[in-house]
């Protein structure tokens, strides 16, 4: 049996990285009595696995994980057990059962939307910023440093009451992280990028129908 579960990560854990978030949810799964399905072999881990990591620093709105448990379980009673033992960090907002032919999340993400907020100070002008014909930055990737055009990695971008909206590329090399489009943006615009001014808040992760991952290839349960 498939599980995908939507979960908030909180300000209190924001610089909690990819491995202590995989560590805490295991230990949820045990304390709320849930029969995970194990690997095979020398060192057996629970079956389960993340739409994308998040970057540290970054609060979320919209995660995913997804899990194989034992088959026979209730749906709604493991919702209730993880909402009890999951801790002031994180909130589980939903848990669905996976259809047989499911993809994963990591595989059926394909948007994430994101918000910049700005304590004070200047939110810069997107419509300048996107209004060209191309937008090169320099994005590390498994094999180095290489300059890329992430034109097409910006389905939208607005501005909203002290923060900007983008809606960004989330699968394959046209994913690029949004504090390097917010880097690139200030410079542009003449201002300075101060990690300490402005907190960063991933909505939700869509596939590729725009239908959050939550609504996608799941079975609601009453």
């Amino acid at each position: 049996m498939r599980i995908r579960i939507k979960f908030t990560k909180n300000d209190s854990v924001r610089y909690l990285g990819h491995l202590d978030i995989m560590r805490t949810f295991q230990r949820c799964f045990n304390r709320a009595g849930i029969r995970m399905v194990y690997s095979e072999g020398f060192h057996p881990h629970q079956k389960m696995s993340f739409a994308q990591p998040l970057g540290v620093g970054i609060t979320s709105r919209g995660e995913y994980l997804d899990a194989i448990i034992a088959d026979g379980q209730d749906v709604p009673e493991i919702l209730s057990n993880l909402r009890n033992v999951a801790g002031n960090g994180f909130d589980i907002l939903e848990v669905r059962e996976l259809s047989e032919d499911a993809q994963k999340a990591m595989a059926a993400v394909a948007y994430g939307k994101y918000r910049i907020e700005f304590y004070q100070g200047q939110v810069p002008d997107p419509g300048t910023y996107l209004d060209r014909p191309s937008i090169i930055l320099k994005k590390k990737t498994r094999t180095g440093i290489r300059e890329v055009d992430i034109k097409q990695s910006v389905l939208s971008m607005q501005a909203e009451d002290h923060a900007l909206i983008l809606l960004l590329h989330a699968q394959g090399e046209m994913t690029i992280k949004p504090e390097l489009i917010l880097q690139d943006m200030l410079t542009f615009h003449g201002l300075t990028y101060d990690r300490d001014e402005i907190r960063i808040v991933r909505e939700e992760l869509y596939a590729e129908d725009m239908s959050p991952l939550i609504n996608y290839q799941t079975i609601t349960s009453l």
